[in-house]
């Protein structure tokens, strides 16, 4: 009876690997399946070793996006934990960004078009971003990455650009 039920067990758990991988399986243009793209996972340290962030940073092939949280202390050495995801297109232009603090009810939601208009989460325009394709939170290094990726600079290379910048814990933009 005992090797019946340890049967039934690890019959239940194969069943639901089964199932877990049938999840992550897709079916590409062509209809062929294949298996969806594994979400890269990175955690660092800032310079001072005081604060901790945590990414996960998912590329599909309509969609890229990118969820974080972040512990550390702003500029006046306040204790500070924030999140954010950033949603880009698969050229790496930011469509949608919601950023907050940690047990602050407000957020900051935007949302682009990809060409550079920004709107507000009420959907009313903002004018004053008008151009800025990217976004910068001070909080973390990865916003760097969005222009980098999507202009495909190479080592050594810069370029000026407008951004929508984002300060938390003050919610402005």
């Amino acid at each position: 009876a005992v090797a019946l039920h340890d049967a039934g067990i690890a019959h239940q758990r194969l069943q639901a690997l089964r199932t877990t991988a049938a999840r992550r399986i897709g079916v590409d243009d062509g209809g062929r399946v294949a298996a969806a793209p594994r979400p890269v996972v990175a955690r660092w340290q800032d310079w001072s070793g005081e604060g901790l962030q945590h990414l996960v940073l998912r590329e599909a092939p309509q969609e890229i996006v990118a969820e974080t949280a972040v512990i550390g202390t702003t500029d006046a050495g306040q204790p500070l934990a924030s999140w954010f995801r950033i949603a880009c297109d698969a050229a790496w232009r930011v469509r949608r960004v919601e950023a907050g603090v940690v047990g602050d009810e407000r957020r900051v939601p935007l949302s682009s078009d990809g060409a550079g208009s920004r709107r507000d989460s009420a959907g009313a325009a903002l004018p004053q971003l008008d151009g800025a394709l990217d976004v910068d939170l001070p909080v973390t290094p990865f916003t760097n990455t969005l222009p980098i990726r999507r202009l495909d600079l190479a080592a050594g290379r810069s370029v000026d650009l407008k951004v929508a910048y984002v300060l938390l814990p003050e919610f402005q933009v």
